[in-house]
């Protein structure tokens, strides 16, 4: 039968999701968001062992939730400005792998960081336009 009242429809566009809140976590609009070791969206890299699952298009406040209680809405494509530590940027960075040191900052080197993406356009010698690369499960 035809619908005739207004109904709410969820859409589920390409380059945006969402994910389970981990408890006690506000994860801020526009930081990057990466999944802990029991699933959950948390801001924290662990070293490198959480993996990045995107970057939070609103802030997302479960500080005094269980986990998953709440929900956060994720940018997972695009190029994003970002900020950069640990070393000069140049335009002859750009194509290189792109790490989270946190969930504000990138480098260049790996070590006990996660992969977000790459460097796709030089903006100055602390901050860069990052193609974001999401690898979900």
């Amino acid at each position: 039968m035809a619908t005739t009242t207004d109904k709410k429809i969820t859409r589920a566009d390409s380059n945006k999701g969402s994910a389970p809140v981990a408890a006690s976590k506000l994860l801020p609009q526009n930081g990057m968001v990466f999944r802990d070791a029991s699933g959950y969206a948390t801001d924290i890299i662990a070293a490198g062992a959480n993996p990045f699952l995107g970057i939070a298009e609103c802030k997302a406040d479960n500080s005094s939730g269980a986990n998953g209680a709440i929900d956060v809405e994720l940018w997972q494509e695009g190029k994003f400005l970002l900020g950069f530590t640990g070393s000069t940027l140049t335009q002859a960075d750009i194509g290189k792998k792109v790490y989270a040191t946190d969930n504000d900052v990138c480098h260049l080197t790996s070590t006990s960081r996660t992969y977000i993406g790459t460097l796709a356009e030089f903006v100055s010698a602390t901050s860069a336009f990052v193609q974001l690369d999401v690898q979900l499960p």
